[in-house]
């Protein structure tokens, strides 16, 4: 089954590509053009400012490297890594359940959340973490100690955050196992920390040689700070009105599939999935401390589960925050795995028909034994309604109901759509997109080695025209990496790179780029030519600025700007 899982959540993703033409989003292209700025020979910390994801850059390089073919490999290494994901999640949740059908249901849940492509270590990490958190509980020994040091290690790497969050499951872990003597915990322990700070050492080593360690985490801590600033959390409130192109009672029966089955539930789904993440591992924790010993079928089950329960309270409270649609998928492997074991612990209870805790037993009545199951089961089936648009849609956008020869025949368009060299021209005339109309500019006008400074958020503009950011900084956000030595090692930078293209904010912001970096406004005042605002593509607009020591060969007419090649 699970195997069966990660082959359909491969094909689901794959030939249902997040952006109709190039195939990764604005946000993907955040992180993969920082690996991409390793493959043109700079480093993060010693070359650019790294927010904390060495490993995620250096898997984007390794694919950038291997390949000649785009943003394929990317694109096709981040569907298999959320498809193995997905396997992963239905093989947890179906041994935490004890059931193959809630585990595969489980996993049906998390692809239907449709992950972000970028976002493949929030879910392969926790769905890798938590099966061998189980195992070493299973089995305390020094081998099983330095894998989860190893698992924590890479999770570090991948993002920092990652290695927190593991690192303090893996200690509650040794905290609540107690089938092994205290002594033993703590050999445990030491050991664990011992293997994770030696597997660290090389790159925290590297760290103090480039800046220094306590510099980069500081510099991360703002910066995430920022980010969650920018997008803080606000909590979805829940008004019953029905949606602006209600499916109306007299539709055909037929054409259920075109449309939501309840609408007025489909349009409140942020509300009913954050409040479902966030309760599940409250109720999970009831249910963990109130069920009857017989309804325990697990080894170490509460050990297990808590452990789970207390990753996804974590969980909800580090990831969850604005833009829920997409932060929520973000949490799906521990609320997947708990709503598997929640499941089925709710029928082995009602089945007992009493609860117990601390030695104490509570007769549950006949009628409350009979609500409970439907209540469980509307739940599930308020859930399915509620991912139905989103699923219906990714499952004709894959073709995945429309047989094999139109899943090969779409997985072909899509590999060759993607696969080809970073096809500027076909891609401008296919999307309006401002980043990809400005890409076209800068890799016509710019040398291969030339790099170029974006200050906007548009991190696909020097990714997809093949050339690196300037000065370090994918891009120049107020409230990101604007300290005064900040700002000075960011000129440093420029100083000794060929720069000829800047691609400032449109002239309304500049007043807020300078007073948030009055250092680097000065210095592209006094080296660069201003040429005004420019319309381009959806319509938004950029500034224009270019070297004063460039001389233009030819107008790039598209844009009206100088060229440089």
């Amino acid at each position: 089954m699970a195997v069966a899982v990660t082959v359909l959540a491969a094909l689901f993703r794959y030939n249902n590509p997040d952006d109709t033409v190039v195939g990764l989003s604005d946000d993907h292209f955040y992180y993969a053009i920082r690996g991409w700025q390793i493959w043109l020979g700079e480093w993060p910390d010693r070359d650019y400012v790294d927010a904390g994801a060495p490993l995620a850059s250096a898997i984007s390089a390794a694919l950038r490297a291997a390949s000649a073919y785009g943003v394929w490999p990317e694109y096709t290494f981040s569907t298999l890594a959320l498809a193995l994901g997905a396997g992963l999640t239905c093989l947890a949740a179906a041994r935490a359940s004890n059931s193959t059908v809630l585990g595969a249901l489980a996993a049906g849940f998390q692809v239907a959340l449709a992950p972000r492509l970028y976002n493949y270590p929030k879910i392969v990490v926790y769905a890798v973490a938590i099966p061998l958190i189980w195992f070493w509980i299973d089995g305390p020994r020094r081998g099983r100690t330095w894998l989860l040091a190893g698992v924590t290690a890479v999770a570090f790497l991948l993002r920092h955050d990652h290695g927190v969050y593991v690192a303090g499951a893996v200690g509650l872990a040794l905290l609540l196992t107690r089938t092994i003597p205290w002594r033993d915990t703590l050999r445990h322990g030491a050991t664990y920390v011992l293997a994770t700070g030696l597997l660290l050492a090389p790159y925290l080593g590297y760290l103090q040689l480039h800046g220094g360690v306590v510099t980069h985490m500081e510099t991360g801590y703002r910066w995430s700070e920022r980010d969650r600033g920018r997008a803080p959390l606000v909590l979805p409130a829940f008004d019953w009105r029905r949606p602006s192109d209600p499916v109306h009672d007299d539709a055909p029966a037929a054409e259920w599939w075109n449309h939501a089955p309840f609408p007025e539930l489909s349009a409140h789904g942020p509300w009913w999935l954050f409040w479902l993440a966030v309760l599940l591992p409250i109720a999970s924790a009831l249910l963990l401390l109130l069920r009857p010993p017989e309804a325990m079928r697990w080894p170490s089950e509460p050990v297990k589960i808590g452990v789970v329960i207390a990753l996804g309270l974590a969980l909800d409270h580090g990831f969850l925050r604005g833009n829920l649609p997409v932060r929520i998928p973000d949490v799906s492997v521990p609320i997947a795995i708990l709503g598997a074991w929640a499941a089925a612990t709710v029928g082995r209870t009602v089945r007992a028909g009493r609860l117990e805790m601390l030695g104490r037993s509570w007769h549950v009545p006949g009628l409350l034994r009979l609500v409970v199951q439907p209540v469980t089961l509307a739940l599930a089936l308020v859930t399915l309604v509620i991912l139905m648009p989103t699923l219906r849609e990714g499952l004709e956008a894959s073709s995945l109901l429309q047989g094999p020869e139109r899943i090969r025949r779409d997985a072909v368009e899509v590999t060759a759509r993607l696969g080809q060299v970073w096809d500027l021209e076909r891609w401008a005339t296919m999307s309006p997109r401002t980043d990809v109309q400005l890409a076209r500019y800068v890799a016509a006008c710019s040398a291969p080695d030339d790099r170029v400074l974006v200050t906007p958020y548009m991190p696909a503009v020097v990714g997809l025209a093949q050339r690196g950011f300037a000065g370090g900084q994918g891009d120049l956000r107020a409230g990101f990496t604007a300290t005064d030595a900040e700002q000075a090692l960011t000129l440093a930078r420029l100083r000794d790179q060929s720069v000829p293209i800047v691609i400032g904010p449109p002239p309304e912001e500049w007043d807020g780029f300078r007073t948030s970096f009055p250092a680097i406004a000065a210095w592209l005042d006094s080296h660069y030519l201003n040429h005004g605002e420019r319309h381009v593509g959806d319509s938004a607009s950029v500034t224009l600025l270019t070297a004063r020591d460039r001389h233009a060969t030819r107008t790039w007419n598209p844009l009206r700007a100088p060229c440089f090649r």
